[in-house]
């Protein structure tokens, strides 16, 4: 007797947990075992095989359904990432067209506005001299913004190769130091020059410029009046270099640090009067990790923002 209720007790256990998956087999086989209460061993055995193979089957059809449904998800995401790569490329296109069509007529007004200024057989007055630097200021921030949005389309097409070579950083600071101090002076922020180093890095001159460039201006335009900005450079255990560019300025919330080198973002300074659109870090990031190197940022609300930049350093003469 407990062999006959042990068995038929095991049926009605894996039939109720064949139930939750889909299958009304089993529920015959349970009806069916209450109302004989005198089987014999053999026909126990039949109905514990009948349901195992009805389990399978059940097991079978609810691994089929599931199968399909992964399928048909993986055929909706596949559908997606094409409409979003084809979106990507037309936005990257637009943006490549528009940066094009847009430098011509900027560089016409910036050199007209230098002719103005710089024309001695007719000078101009002191309101208008005021007046064309504003132009030629809006003109030049334009034509940097145009230049960013052209770099990060073509950084949609393809990540750049870059030609590494020796680059004396002392000399590099010092060229983009010259160039930012004026707009320091201009914003009332006292401007640290790096100390000599000796340090020469791996890498490319011309986007390791442009990096540092970004990195300064920004420090100058995210500042405070009386506000400092410092860079410097030093070697790093493991034939590493560093370069460091901090500032005294309002900072950046913790919260928001994951979205510094994205493109576009402006951390909510979306409305202010501080000018850019967002792109200079995110160009800036691609630039570096193209030079095989790496950026961070240690940043913290009303105390200022610090960027460093690790490269492969390179042999001394």
């Amino acid at each position: 007797m407990r062999l006959r209720e042990w068995l038929v007790g095991g049926c009605v256990t894996v039939g109720l947990s064949v139930v939750l998956i889909e299958t009304e087999a089993f529920e015959s086989f349970y009806d069916l075992s209450r109302r004989h209460e005198a089987w014999e061993l053999d026909e126990l055995v039949l109905v514990a095989i009948a349901a195992s193979v009805s389990a399978l089957g059940a097991m079978l059809i609810a691994a089929k359904r599931h199968v399909r449904e992964l399928r048909d998800a993986g055929m909706e995401l596949r559908r997606a990432r094409d409409q979003a790569a084809i979106a990507s490329h037309a936005k990257t296109r637009f943006l490549a067209s528009m940066s094009h069509e847009f430098r011509t007529p900027l560089n016409s007004v910036i050199g007209f506005s230098d002719v103005l200024a710089n024309n001695a057989r007719d000078p101009l007055t002191p309101g208008q001299r005021e007046h064309l630097e504003y132009i030629r200021q809006s003109g030049r921030q334009l034509l940097a913004l145009v230049e960013e949005l052209l770099g990060l389309a073509q950084f949609d097409y393809t990540t750049p190769t870059l030609t590494i070579e020796r680059v004396d950083i002392d000399r590099l600071l010092r060229e983009v130091a010259s160039a930012a101090k004026e707009q320091a002076s201009a914003a009332d922020v006292r401007f640290e020059p790096a100390p000599p180093s000796g340090v020469v890095a791996a890498a490319n001159g011309a986007a390791l410029r442009r990096v540092l460039r970004n990195l300064m201006v920004n420090a100058i335009l995210y500042n405070r009046p009386g506000g400092v900005v410092r860079v410097a450079a030093r070697w790093l255990e493991g034939d590493f270099v560093e370069i460091v560019v901090s500032d005294t300025g309002r900072g950046i919330a913790a919260a928001r640090l994951a979205e510094l080198f994205q493109p576009f973002s402006r951390l909510g300074l979306e409305g202010s009067a501080i000018p850019g659109a967002g792109i200079g870090l995110a160009v800036s990031k691609q630039l570096v990790d193209a030079m095989n190197g790496s950026i961070e940022v240690d940043s913290e609300e009303d105390r200022g923002s610090t960027f460093t930049i690790r490269l492969r350093g390179a042999a001394v003469d």
